[in-house]
């Protein structure tokens, strides 16, 4: 297996990373978030980077495997990526809803879920939030289309230019995007705006010189910490880095999304140097797209809301089982599939068994 198709243990063990930091993210409430301020930072900090690495990784994916879809035609690379990231967003999106829609059949669950995020939405009203990626039963499920289209453009450009010029305009979208995000484009709904807002993270993934970058691991983690405090003091101090005029707000704007890069790539570095003890994490990282999916909403959001909302569980003990829930119930569900041998028909269904 040649260089550029073979999965690197290092990437598998950020994403793995990453994975963890999204379910930590979703175990958070609202009334939580007020009540406690480290629930506040932990809440606020995580979804400053958590995403971003996982679309760093994923760029850095798809360099790896970008000789061998080059080769593929238009038609056989959109029924790849078309099933391995659209269906499952369209497949599990209509499956939330006829779970919570026959949910709400039952009085105490539709007592539950009464004037919550949760609660039932008419069926074309749920079809354009899904659309809009803004899914109230799985907002999560938004990173799948928006990570077909980041594909998809790599691919194209990989397709119609030669190596340098792909390179230069990806290096280009890397520094326009957060500035084009902030200025243009965060009033949007999520299906536009996400792709603005994350697409600097991907792109970079896809130019980052891996190898390089591998041999420089221990300054590039020096300079992902650096990059860390500065995030952390901006979650601290949200207000010092006000500025007036669109100019300044540009620039502020390209030297956070800088700061974020930075961090996620001493993460990643961070990983090469400790491949030995973290290599527990590969099977997690090469298998998070079924935690990833599976995670929500049930064991995180509904789990979240029963723990702490109605049956007064403390904060750290409703993260705690949001955590353990997250991790445990896809990995039996794995399990139960491939006892039931139901893995091909979630196969044929894009979704992950």
């Amino acid at each position: 297996m040649t260089q550029t198709t073979k999965r690197l243990d290092h990437i598998d063990i950020a994403k793995a990373i990453g994975l963890l930091l999204v379910i930590y993210g979703h175990t958070f409430r609202m009334s939580m978030r007020t009540a406690y301020p480290w629930c506040a930072f932990s809440y606020t900090f995580v979804y400053r980077f958590h995403v971003p690495l996982l679309f760093l990784l994923s760029g850095m994916g798809c360099t790896l495997t970008a000789q061998k879809n080059r080769s593929l035609s238009a038609r056989q690379f959109l029924h790849k990526k078309a099933h391995s990231l659209l269906l499952p967003w369209g497949v599990y999106s209509v499956f939330l809803y006829l779970l919570f829609y026959l949910a709400d059949r039952l009085p105490p669950v539709q007592a539950l879920l009464s004037g919550s995020t949760y609660q039932l939405r008419q069926p074309a009203e749920y079809l354009w939030l899904m659309l809009r990626n803004e899914n109230p039963y799985g907002f999560h499920l938004w990173y799948l289309p928006t990570l077909f289209w980041f594909v998809l453009t790599a691919w194209l450009l990989d397709k119609t230019l030669s190596p340098a010029a792909a390179r230069t305009v990806k290096l280009v979208l890397v520094v326009t995007l957060p500035v084009c995000y902030q200025l243009f484009f965060t009033d949007w709904f999520w299906a536009v705006k996400s792709c603005f807002q994350q697409g600097a993270f991907f792109f970079l993934g896809c130019v980052l010189p891996r190898e390089k970058a591998e041999q420089h691991a221990k300054p590039l983690v020096l300079f992902g910490a650096l990059c860390g405090l500065w995030v952390v003091w901006g979650v601290l101090s949200p207000t010092a880095a006000r500025t007036d005029g669109l100019l300044a707000e540009a620039v502020c704007s390209w030297v956070d999304y800088f700061a974020v890069c930075g961090f996620c790539v001493g993460i990643w570095a961070a990983c090469v140097l400790l491949q030995a003890p973290l290599r527990r994490l590969v099977p997690l990282g090469k298998h998070s797209m079924l935690f990833y999916l599976y995670h929500q909403p049930f064991c995180c959001a509904v789990l979240g809301l029963v723990l702490y909302a109605k049956l007064g569980i403390s904060a750290g003990g409703t993260v705690l089982a949001c955590c353990a829930a997250s991790l445990l119930m896809p990995y039996l569900f794995h399990r139960f599939a491939g006892r039931l041998h139901l893995r091909p028909l979630l196969q044929r269904l894009g979704l992950p068994g």
